[in-house]
This record gives structure tokens, C-alpha cells and sequence, in this order.
């Protein structure tokens, strides 16, 4: 196998690869820093390997080439308009580099810029709107909020979630407002939209009561990233000549910083997703000379065919590390392991990786079918004894030990677990689909099988899963030649005992809810018993039972302590109390809404309920106050 091939699939050697950016000129320095935002990560790899001025000039072609909207004209437009908006980015942002900059040349102008300067209590910040981003696989409408932290320095991206509505405010009014519910009054006093803004990249996604959609902005987010991957194609990089050989680019080359593994599995009785990411490296915080600190967060979306959010997640770890620890880490990198219970049916699933220090991050993404619809392939190392009663990637008393990289040696033994299967089998096909290898069952009737690799020559295989003869997943993996060394990840995963089975409960129900199945949602949450019901899960469970229509159990369900209700189930008291028309309490349940967001919509809605109760002075009051709101926020 040609050596420069293997080497562009094996990201080991990947690094070494790189040219210190001392040895180019700065004509091209400046140029890959002119065009990062839209480069692919195989571009960069590819360009990495060249040595001479010819081949970077024909790579640039090529690079522009494929762009080209409409090859058959003189101009190329894409290109054009993007050294256009570049210069539009250097003047009003200071260059490609700044998070304005890249987000400008990602996805062009905006329809919208509301900017926030000299207001009182609010640092400088911007929000950007954008529409007409379905066709690219994203949200129809986006909001994107930058901010001065503290009024100092350039402009930084706002994540909901990782940023509050504290951090744009300025000190003096965040130490007024200590508590994050009441900046996110205050800034909602200043601006509806810059708190709206807050809540989620999405617009009205979110709530006062929960501020902070983490999980879906980060899944935008990536996306965005990922755009350059999607809008184009690598394939005129398969044969491109780069310093007298030939590059190849693996799917995995291809992953921002990192890499990663999603699967189904079994386990007494439940179906569960697992996932492992890899990054690629771990920029660590300094604490002291010898104490290092990084916080990783994974963001699961699970969602269904048509795009609808399913099941949305954060696992956050905490590295807190001495120096000999972080030196292991870079020298063998860490995956972290984790896991959800889901409900069996056909999901698109995506988990992404930030270090929450310097916003690093990397996202991957399977579609899954959960048994018992369908069966699926794991490929790992090692099969080892399950310490806990559920773990990630385990079935049957046994965990299964892998490397997102799916990189292996001659010496080890290949482990693949198929679940789902009626009749399982496993093998391994070399590059012209011969089979090579019958991975041996490990257990009489079960789904664990097992080879040696020790008779295969290095290179790429396709292990495949069969059912019944009929081949249902396949998995790429890559045999190293025996001079290569090959460092296993330290692993990072979380275990549960049998005490988790009712948050499983809870995961499940909003799972079926999101799939709009209220009835069975509150059966699983009725079965848990009363002694291990959380104040969420009861939360919860009203919600279930709002959707299903029975309004009486929602009011039994969370009656009383009605001062330390949250926004949600505030909303959901007043509203079963408007559909039972016992309409004293919905203006009662309306009135401590107005303490999260003194709106349009809640004063609309308290006018209506006095008229009913027969004060028309109050109802009056109120509608005079929704005209007033209404009329404050036009353009």
C-alpha cells in the first residue's frame, strides 16, 4: 500500500504531516488564513503535504474550481463574491479570524443587524438575523449574538448555555442582578430581543425558566462549522498529485478535531444510544505549575426523520489534572464514553464535543435504527467484564472497548458486537469485497464475535454485520503496519446501578412526548414509585398529562407551593385553569408569569380572564398595558 495513502487516513501521523507555518511564505500563510473559514479539514491535510510553489498555485486553482457555481462562464462567482465579502470582513471586522468575520463569510451578509451601543445596564453587542438557511441543512431563521465582554476587546460569539444573560451586562448592573433569573429580567426590561437572543440561536426557542438551550445552539452550531464539509465535494483531491504521491482522504481525515462513535444497545431490557468522541487534542487551562483544568461537554440531539427534536442532552467532565497527567494525555489522547436510554424506533443522532474553555469542538452524526427494528455493528478491541449495571457499549455482562479511530495492529484481536440480530454473524471484506476474515461467535446464540488479525497485510477493511446471510451495517477499519505505533486512549466513562432506573423513566417519557406520545409517557412516569419521583419528573408528568387532555390531574399534580414554580409549569397551571374555566386561578397562575417577562402575550391573556370575572376596570388595565408593549417593540 502506498505510504503517503495509509499516512492520510492514520491521524497518528497526521501532525507530523503539518509544516511549521514559519516554513511557507507569507504570501501563503496569508492566503490560508484568508480562506480557513470555507477550507474542508481534507483541504488543509492535502495542502499540508505540498513543498513547491507549482503545486500550491494548482492546488488554488483547483481549490477555487470547485467552487464555481457555473463552470461554462469566464468568472467565477463564488470566488468573486467571497474576496468581495473578505474585504468587507477585514474593514468592519478586523479579518476572517474574528467570530464576526467567519460567520460573515460562512453564511453571508445578514438580513438583520440590531446593534446595542450606550444602552443602559448593557455592555456593546450585536445580533445578527438570518433567514433562507433550510436549503444549507440549517434552521430557517438563526440568531446570532456577539458581545465586548465587558466593554473591552474584540467581539466575541454568545452561546446560550455556556454565556448568560448576566455576561451582557455590564458589572455593575450584573452585581445588581446576582441571580441569573433576575438578569434575565433585567436584560428583558432593556431588550426583549437581545434576552430572547440569549435563550438559543433558534428564535423563541427556550424559556425564562429553563435560560439556556446549550444543547440545540451547539448542534447549530456544528452545523455551521460543518458547512464547508457539505457544500463541497473532496473528490477532486483523490487524485491530486502533492509532492510525488497520491493523497487519499478517509472519512475519519475528514472529522474537525476529532473523532467519534455512535451506537444502539441492549441492555436488560433497554435500548440505550452510547457514544464515543476522541478529540484530537485538549487545549488544558493552567491553574498552577503543576494543575491543569479542561471542562468537556458532549451535546446529544436525537431526532426523528423529519427533523424534530426527540431528545436533547449535556455531559459535562471536569478534567482537573496534574502536569505528568496531561502529558499522558497528549501523548495518548482521551475518549469519553457515555450513554441515554431511548425509545426503539428510527433516529437521526448527533453528538458534539466542546472544550467550554476555548470553544473548540467537533460534532458526528449516524442515523440509527433502534432494534427491535433493526440490528446494528459495534467494532472495538476488547471484550471485558461489565463493571456496573449499565455502562456505554455494553450488552450482556460485557463492555466492549473501542478507538473512535477504528485503527488496529496485526497483533490485536478484533471484537464486534451486532445487536438486534436474529441470526448474527461478522466478517471482514478486503478493498474488492472478498471476505478475509469469519469473525468466530465468542458465546453459543449471543452477538459477540471475535478475530485474530495477525494473517491480514496492513490497510483498509470493511467489517460487516450479517442477519440471517443478509448483510445489514458495515464499519471501516484500518490495519497499521507492524513498524507503526499504536497508543490505546485512556477511557472516560460513566457508569449506573440499578438506582438510575427511574431518571431512565424520566428520559423515556420526554422522549415519548417529544414523539407525541402523551398517554404512554405518563405510564412510564406513573410506574415510577412515589418514593423516587423528583420534583422534575412530577413536572413532567403534568406535562404529559396537559397533552393528553386530563387538565384536573395537571392542577393535582402541582397545586400548591405556587411561589417556587418554574415559568413551565406556571404556563401549564394557567393554562389547565383556562381550559377547566376556573379562570380566578389562571389570572393568579398569570399574574407570577409576569414576573419572568412582563409581555404582550400575558397581559393579553390576564385581560381576558378579568372580562370573564366580571372586573372590567382590571381587564382594561391590563389590555392597555398589552397595547403599550406591543406598540414599544415595533420598528
Amino acid at each position: 500500500m502506498n505510504l503517503r495513502a495509509l499516512v492520510a487516513c492514520v491521524p497518528l501521523l497526521a501532525a507530523s504531516l503539518l509544516p511549521a507555518a514559519e516554513r511557507l511564505p507569507a504570501t501563503w500563510r496569508a492566503w490560508l488564513d484568508d480562506v480557513r473559514p470555507i477550507m474542508t479539514r481534507a483541504e488543509r491535510e492535502a495542502f499540508a503535504q505540498f513543498r513547491t510553489e507549482e503545486d500550491r498555485a494548482r492546488f488554488r486553482e483547483a481549490f477555487w474550481r470547485v467552487r464555481d457555481p457555473d463552470p461554462a462562464t469566464p468568472a467565477n462567482e463564488f470566488q468573486k463574491e467571497y474576496e468581495r465579502s473578505l474585504a468587507f470582513v477585514r474593514e468592519a471586522y478586523g479579518g476572517a479570524h474574528t467570530d464576526r468575520g467567519r460567520i460573515y463569510l460562512l453564511l453571508g451578509k445578514p438580513s438583520t443587524v440590531n446593534r446595542f451601543s450606550g444602552e443602559q445596564d448593557l455592555i456593546e453587542c450585536e445580533v445578527w438575523g438570518y433567514s433562507g438557511l433550510s436549503r444549507r441543512g440549517l434552521p430557517p431563521f438563526l440568531n446570532f449574538l456577539f458581545y465586548r465582554p465587558r466593554d473591552m476587546g474584540e467581539f466575541r460569539q454568545f452561546y446560550p448555555g455556556m454565556q448568560t444573560a448576566a455576561d451582557l451586562l455590564t458589572p455593575t448592573a450584573a452585581a445588581r442582578a446576582a441571580r441569573p433569573l433576575a438578569a434575565y429580567q433585567l436584560l428583558r426590561s432593556v431588550s426583549p430581543e437581545l434576552a430572547d437572543a440569549s435563550l438559543s440561536l433558534i428564535p423563541g426557542e427556550g424559556n425564562a425558566g429553563e435560560p439556556a438551550s446549550a444543547s440545540t445552539s451547539s448542534t447549530v452550531m456544528a452545523r455551521v462549522q460543518e458547512l464547508p464539509e457539505r457544500d463541497v465535494s473532496d473528490g477532486y483531491l483523490r487524485d491530486f498529485v502533492a509532492g510525488g504521491g497520491v493523497v487519499r482522504v478517509s472519512d475519519s481525515s475528514r472529522r474537525v478535531l476529532g473523532w467519534g462513535d455512535i451506537a444502539a444497545v441492549e441492555q436488560d431490557g433497554l435500548w440505550f444510544v452510547s457514544w464515543a468522541m476522541l478529540p484530537d487534542a485538549i487545549e488544558f487551562r493552567r491553574k498552577s505549575e503543576q494543575s491543569f483544568l479542561a471542562e468537556i461537554a458532549v451535546y446529544l440531539a436525537v431526532e426523528d426523520a423529519a427533523g424534530g427534536a426527540i431528545y436533547r442532552a449535556e455531559k459535562t467532565t471536569r478534567l482537573d489534572v496534574t502536569a505528568e497527567r496531561r502529558r499522558e494525555i497528549e501523548e495518548k489522547k482521551i475518549v469519553f464514553r457515555d450513554f441515554c436510554p431511548v425509545v426503539p424506533g428510527r433516529y437521526r443522532v448527533q453528538a458534539t464535543l466542546i472544550n467550554k474553555d476555548n470553544g473548540d469542538f467537533f460534532s458526528v452524526s449516524r442515523d440509527l435504527d433502534v432494534a427491535p427494528r433493526g440490528p446494528g455493528l459495534l467494532a472495538g478491541f476488547q471484550r471485558a467484564p461489565a463493571k456496573g449495571r449499565f455502562l456505554p457499549f455494553a450488552s450482556g455482562g460485557s463492555v466492549l472497548l473501542s478507538d473512535p479511530r477504528f485503527l488496529f495492529k496485526r497483533d490485536d484481536r478484533l471484537v464486534a458486537l451486532v445487536p438486534g440480530a436474529g441470526a448474527p454473524a461478522a466478517a471482514l471484506l478486503d478493498g474488492a469485497g472478498r471476505e478475509v476474515l469469519a469473525l468466530s461467535a465468542q458465546d453459543a446464540g449471543g452477538h459477540w464475535f471475535a478475530g485474530d488479525l495477525s494473517a491480514l497485510a496492513d490497510g483498509s477493511y470493511a467489517l460487516v454485520a450479517r442477519d440471517n446471510g443478509r448483510e445489514v451495517a458495515r464499519q471501516a477499519i484500518h490495519v497499521l503496519p507492524g513498524y507503526m505505533e499504536l497508543k490505546r486512549p485512556f477511557s472516560h466513562e460513566r457508569s449506573d446501578d440499578e438506582g438510575a432506573l427511574p431518571s431512565y423513566q424520566a428520559v423515556l417519557a420526554e422522549q415519548l412526548l417529544n414523539l407525541g406520545r402523551p398517554a404512554e409517557a405518563a405510564a412510564r412516569l406513573d410506574a415510577v414509585p412515589a418514593a423516587a419521583r423528583t420534583p422534575a419528573m412530577t413536572s413532567l408528568l403534568a406535562m404529559a398529562c396537559y397533552r393528553a387532555g386530563d387538565f384536573a390531574r395537571v392542577l393535582e399534580l402541582l397545586a400548591g407551593n405556587d411561589e417556587r414554580r418554574t415559568y413551565a409549569e406556571l404556563t401549564l397551571l394557567a393554562n389547565s385553569a383556562i381550559e377547566l374555566k376556573r379562570y380566578d386561578r389562571a389570572a393568579a397562575y398569570l399574574e407570577r408569569l409576569r414576573r419572568y417577562g412582563d409581555t404582550a402575550a400575558v397581559n393579553h391573556l390576564l385581560a381576558a380572564a378579568w372580562t370573564v370575572l366580571g372586573d372590567k376596570d382590571r381587564a382594561r388595565q391590563y389590555h392597555e398595558r398589552a397595547v403599550r408593549l406591543e406598540s414599544a417593540v415595533q420598528p
